[in-house]
């Protein structure tokens, strides 16, 4: 449900803000957007996987991750944008996608409840990782990353 929930906020913010883009564009801010990598680089940052309860063997993997991230985030300068390489991060990633379903359920499935919730995590994630180039002698657009 959270991964559904982060697909359709996102697109429908990129639609918001990229009006002229083609669905297949605005499909790729979606994956850059919501993937695993940017999904626990998120959960790492902000501390969430400490809400997790799990078993010892999780745990170790997250901490492990945890020193990983902080590693990285060091020794360069580290933009919320930014997606770090982090070894076994789908656990990481899940621990997001459960908060966005605990919330859009605990709010009597608002999903304007729950973009007031997540919208600011997100939204300047959405189509900062892009130049847009126009291509005048058509009715494309060209998106770089």
């Amino acid at each position: 449900l959270g991964d559904a929930l982060l697909d359709y906020f996102t697109c429908v913010s990129a639609y918001q803000k990229y009006k002229y883009f083609q669905p297949e564009q605005l499909s790729l801010i979606k994956s850059a957007v919501v993937n695993n990598s940017r999904l626990s680089t998120l959960s790492l940052g902000g501390k969430w996987y400490k809400c997790l309860l799990s078993n010892d063997r999780l745990k170790f993997c997250i901490e492990n991750a945890d020193n990983e991230f902080n590693n990285q985030r060091q020794s360069r300068n580290f933009n919320v944008s930014d997606d770090i390489e982090i070894a076994n991060h789908k656990p990481l990633a899940d621990i997001v996608e459960a908060v966005v379903a605990a919330v859009f359920v605990d709010s009597r499935f608002s999903l304007d409840t729950s973009w007031d919730v997540f919208g600011p995590i997100f939204k300047p994630l959405i189509g900062n990782q892009f130049y847009v180039y126009p291509c005048y002698c058509s009715d494309l657009y060209i998106c770089n990353g």
